[in-house]
Formats: structure tokens, C-alpha cells, sequence
């Protein structure tokens, strides 16, 4: 700006436009708004430019505000940004619109309807990659995830193909196990695309999508099959490990991080202390204790002044692991009371407190209520296998096998195993073979099921019975190894998620 004072060059619309869509990209909003007070002379280039800016460094009230000017200028009538009643009379081109499109997702009106930035989608003259980019992340962050689906349909069939950032923007969408298949789609989109031999950001999301639904096999074939990770490949492999109960695999990331001079986080540094802790591996947490003072981490693992449900989960486990169940279930009380909102994995930790406390009807309650408006938290697999786990150990095993016939997913031999195991407990003959049949047309032929079940017709005095199901195991070559438990717990494996 000094530089065109000195020459004498006349502060034109076009020279002002250029001034201040250059201060707005450099997130220089003051001289920005400084060049614009300098003429009256406007025009919607210039104010695109400011409004860019603004939404740029998160400045949305005064976006809106610029936009409004805009609109007037444009001679549009609007009862109020939120809530127009008359009709549009321009067209956006693809630069304004995609614009308007993107400051809408991000400041949605009172009512929480996504009809704001999809109407301003919808009147874009030719919508280019950007645009349905930015309309496919604005659905996916208000969670309308079908409709995102819809849309990505929908863009190619308009001849517009996804880019990385199109891809990347649509996994986030995939958190739900229901969407499992929509993300095979899209690995095999991406493998068929060849997308930049791996785009990072795909690759990560990709990673981070399928270690989200305990496919982490999958998720660490991704990552081998990327030209290069960062500390997001990481760090999702090491929560989809943990929460697998691989806690070992999960501290060996470590290794892998520092052979590629991968710098580790704030977030790694939690997901390796929870592997620790799983494992009472004290040494080991103790040095990544010591690194995260070294790394300046502190703030975020120790001397939590403003503790986030990361930290607050952090408690409950530990409380919860070493057997002082009411001491988990009182901080959960703290938590709520402090503001914290409970995420699936303090639930998971609350249901186990409740489980070997002896707490079921407590423990009931706190299942029902997770998908209440009060914590609108979706139930999982492992919250059912808790809860059967729970019923199971109280001798409920009825309750417990309506819970499993009544849950909104297809039963894994997991949850089969679960309800087995107190079976042989309570020496319950009738449901164990149930359990035990559903267990192997559920695909497990490990030797868990074929030992409890052995056990169960042994405690009934039907020994043959109990032999017969002995041979049968070794004819399925189905070994048990000494020293292992029989059913995994699945809170003892669940990790801290973020």
C-alpha cells in the first residue's frame, strides 16, 4: 500500500479489489478493512474478498455482516440472513457462491437447518468440484450423513469428479459402523482413481475410518500402502490397537514413529499412556510421562487444570482398574457436574465400574440414558457386550439374551462367548448350548466356545456329552493355549479415544 501512495497510482475499484483480497489472504484483516474505507467505491469481487477473509481467520459475525452489505447492494430483500422470505434474483457464480456456500456450513441459522447453504448451493450457475466439496462438508458436519452419501452420488453423475479433499471430507462422515460399506465404496473409488498414489489426507482418513470400526488390519495395510505417514496415520492406528485390547501392538507404533522421524503428540502420548496402563507397564509410562515435560506436552497429559473428557476418562479408568468401582462412578458424577460431556468410551468404563461393583440396576440405568437427549451418545457393540457381561455376572442371564436379541446390531461371537461364559458360571445347561451353537454359526471356531461349552455339560453330569465336545474340538484343529482368558473383556481393552 505505501509503495502505490508513492507512485501516484490512483486507488481505482480494480486496485482496491486487488488490495484487499491480498491483505484478507494474508489474514490481514485490518488493513484490509483499512484499504476498504478508503473509497466509497465497492462491488461483489471486493466484498467476496473480505468475506473470504473473514471466514478464513473464523470471523463469521463480521462475514455475515459484509454479506448483508452485499445483498443490499444487490438490491435483495431479506427479513434477516437466517430467515429470507423473498425470493432470490441473482445467480452466484462459482467463486461467490462456493463462498457463501462454505460461511453458512460453518455458522448454520438458530434452527440448526442445513437449508441455508444448500438453497445458496443449488443457485450456483456451475458448480465445480469446490462446490460440492464444501456442500459435502457442511452435511457432514452437521451430520446429516446421508445426505452427504447423496450428494457424492449426485457430483459425479453431474460429470464432476471427487478430488482428495471431496474423499477426505466424506470419511469423516463414516463413524457409524452403518456406514462400513460406503466406506469399502470408497477404498475401492480410491484404489480404482489411483489418487495421487495415496493422497496423505485420503490415506489418513482411510486409516482412521476403518480403525474407527476394529478393522485395524485393513487400516495398517492402508498406511504400509501410503508413500509416506505422519503423526494422524499414527495416532489412528494406535486407538483402533487399543481399543482392540493390542496394547502391545500399540506401544510398538513408537518404534515405528521414530524410525520415520514422525514427531510424536499430545494425542500419541495419550494413546500410548492408555496402552501402558492397560498393560501396568509403569516404566514405560513413566517415560512417556518424562517426554511429554521434555516436549513442552505437560499441559495436555499432567496438571490438567481444565480436564476434557480425555482426562476425565483417564480417571474413571484408572479408578475403575484398580477396583474402586464407586470412586469411577463418583468421578462420572464429578465429570458431569464440571461440564465435561461423556463420550462411548466413558460409558464403556462407567458400565465396567457398575459390572464388578456388583451395580446392575445402576449400570441399567446409565445404558438407557446414553442415547437420552441428556448425553445423546450412540450404543456400540461393546456397550451391548458390557451390558451382557453385566446381566451375566448378576445371574440374569435372561435379560442378558434379550439384550443380545434385541440389539440394534447382527451378533458377533463375541457377544455370544460373553453370555456363554456365565452360563458355565451359573451352571445353566439349556441357554449355554444355545449360546454355544449361535457362537459357531456366528463363525467362531476358536476353543473358547467348545471349552465352556464341555465345561457346562460336565457341571451337568453329562460327561459324554462333555467328551464328545472335546473330540469335536480337536477335530477342528481348535487348540486351546494355556494362560489365555477364555473371553475378552471388553472394557478392560478400551482405550482413551478422542
Amino acid at each position: 500500500m505505501p509503495y502505490i501512495i508513492r507512485l501516484g497510482i490512483k486507488l481505482n475499484l480494480v486496485v482496491k479489489t486487488s488490495l484487499v483480497d491480498m491483505y484478507s489472504k494474508c489474514h490481514r484483516m485490518a488493513d484490509a478493512l483499512k484499504v476498504m474505507k478508503q473509497t466509497s467505491e465497492s462491488g461483489v469481487m471486493l466484498l467476496t474478498a473480505l468475506i473470504t477473509g473473514y471466514c478464513q481467520t473464523g470471523d463469521y459475525k463480521e462475514a455475515i455482516a459484509v454479506f448483508q452489505q452485499m445483498e443490499i447492494a444487490k438490491n435483495l430483500y431479506f427479513n434477516s440472513i437466517h430467515s429470507r422470505k423473498a425470493q432470490r434474483c441473482l445467480t452466484y457464480d462459482v467463486s461467490v457462491g462456493n463462498a457463501l456456500v462454505d460461511l453458512y456450513a460453518k455458522w448454520p441459522s438458530k434452527s440448526g437447518s442445513i437449508m441455508d447453504f444448500v438453497r445458496v448451493f443449488e443457485e450456483i450457475a456451475s458448480p465445480n468440484v469446490v462446490s460440492w466439496t464444501t456442500l459435502i462438508a457442511g452435511l457432514v458436519r452437521h451430520e446429516y450423513e446421508v445426505e452427504a452419501f447423496a450428494a457424492f452420488e449426485a457430483m459425479q453423475v453431474d460429470g464432476v469428479c471427487p478430488n482428495s479433499f471431496t474423499l477426505s471430507a466424506i470419511l469423516k462422515g463414516c463413524e457409524s459402523p452403518k456406514f462400513v460399506a460406503h466406506v469399502e465404496k470408497l477404498h475401492a473409488y480410491i484404489l480404482k482413481a489411483k489418487l495421487g498414489a495415496w493422497d496423505i489426507s485420503v490415506g489418513n482418513s482411510l486409516v482412521d475410518a476403518y480403525a474407527r470400526f476394529g478393522r485395524v488390519g485393513e487400516a495398517m495395510s492402508i498406511s504400509r500402502e501410503m508413500p509416506s505417514r505422519d503423526v494422524f496415520t499414527y495416532t489412528s492406528l494406535a486407538k483402533g490397537l487399543n481399543q482392540l485390547g493390542l496394547h502391545r501392538k500399540a506401544l510398538d507404533i513408537i518404534a515405528c514413529m521414530h524410525d520415520e522421524s514422525v514427531k510424536i503428540d499430545g494425542y500419541c502420548v495419550a494413546c500410548f499412556l492408555s496402552a501402558s496402563a492397560s498393560l501396568a507397564v509403569v516404566e514405560m509410562g513413566k517415560q512417556l510421562h518424562s517426554y511429554s515435560v521434555k516436549s513442552g506436552l505437560n499441559s495436555w497429559i499432567s496438571e490438567v487444570q481444565e480436564p476434557n473428557v480425555v482426562s476425565w476418562n483417564g480417571l474413571i479408568s484408572g479408578l475403575a482398574s484398580n477396583g474402586q468401582f464407586c470412586g469411577a462412578l463418583s468421578a462420572f458424577e464429578d465429570m458431569r457436574l464440571a461440564g465435561a460431556c461423556p463420550d462411548g468410551v466413558t460409558f464403556l468404563l462407567v458400565l465396567h465400574a457398575c459390572s464388578h461393583g456388583g451395580l446392575v440396576d445402576m449400570g441399567i440405568e446409565y445404558f438407557n440414558a446414553m442415547s437420552s437427549n441428556l448425553y445423546g451418545v450412540p450404543r456400540q457393540p461393546d456397550h451391548y457386550v458390557c451390558l451382557v457381561d453385566m446381566l451375566g455376572r448378576a445371574g440374569r442371564l435372561e435379560e442378558a439374551a434379550c439384550a443380545i436379541e434385541t440389539m440394534p446390531f447382527e451378533p458377533d461371537a463375541l457377544i455370544y462367548k460373553t453370555l456363554l461364559g456365565a452360563c458355565k458360571v451359573h451352571r445353566t445347561l439349556v441357554l449355554g448350548e444355545r449360546m454355544a451353537t449361535h457362537a459357531m454359526e456366528s463363525g467362531s471356531n476358536g476353543p473358547a466356545v467348545y471349552v465352556l461349552l464341555a465345561g457346562i455339560y460336565d457341571d451337568a453330569g453329562k460327561l459324554d456329552m462333555g467328551e464328545q465336545t472335546r473330540r469335536m474340538m480337536k477335530e477342528r484343529t481348535a487348540i486351546k493355549c494355556p494362560g489365555q482368558s477364555c473371553i475378552r473383556n471388553s472394557l478392560i481393552t478400551t482405550s482413551l479415544a478422542f
